[in-house]
């Protein structure tokens, strides 16, 4: 009974119109916020908006390249400070505005920011 005369009293603290108007508001609050924040993300350590690149598409590769692949550790995306496939000797650039270049060992797509166990300084 104790909650049901506080939940009465808040209710009668605001009337209809003005509580439509704060939910409105808090809603456009929200709403914003998100968008800001969503321009705020962090680009990854190495190779900016490279990270975003989709290169997981092997469909087209042999199951021996896709080993290759997978013994040699790659990854979309590079945990190591200042090693990417971007800064690797083996790494071949994109070609035709493609978001994905290549590797002379490993085969398929492969992201900019990515690294894998092969990974040799340029020089």
């Amino acid at each position: 009974m104790h909650l049901l005369t506080l939940h009465v009293t808040a209710m009668d603290k605001y009337s209809r119109k003005d509580f439509l108007k704060r939910g409105l508001i808090a809603g456009a609050a929200l709403a914003g916020a998100g968008t800001i924040l969503s321009y705020c993300r962090k680009p990854a350590e190495e190779g900016g908006d490279q990270a975003g690149a989709n290169c997981t598409d092997v469909s087209g590769l042999s199951d021996a390249d896709k080993a290759t692949r997978t013994d040699n550790e790659y990854v979309d995306v590079s945990t190591k400070p200042g090693q990417s496939c971007s800064n690797c000797a083996l790494y071949t650039q994109p070609e035709g505005g493609a978001a994905c270049g290549g590797c002379q060992v490993v085969k398929g797509p492969i992201n900019p920011a990515g690294h894998c166990q092969l990974w040799v300084a340029q020089g």
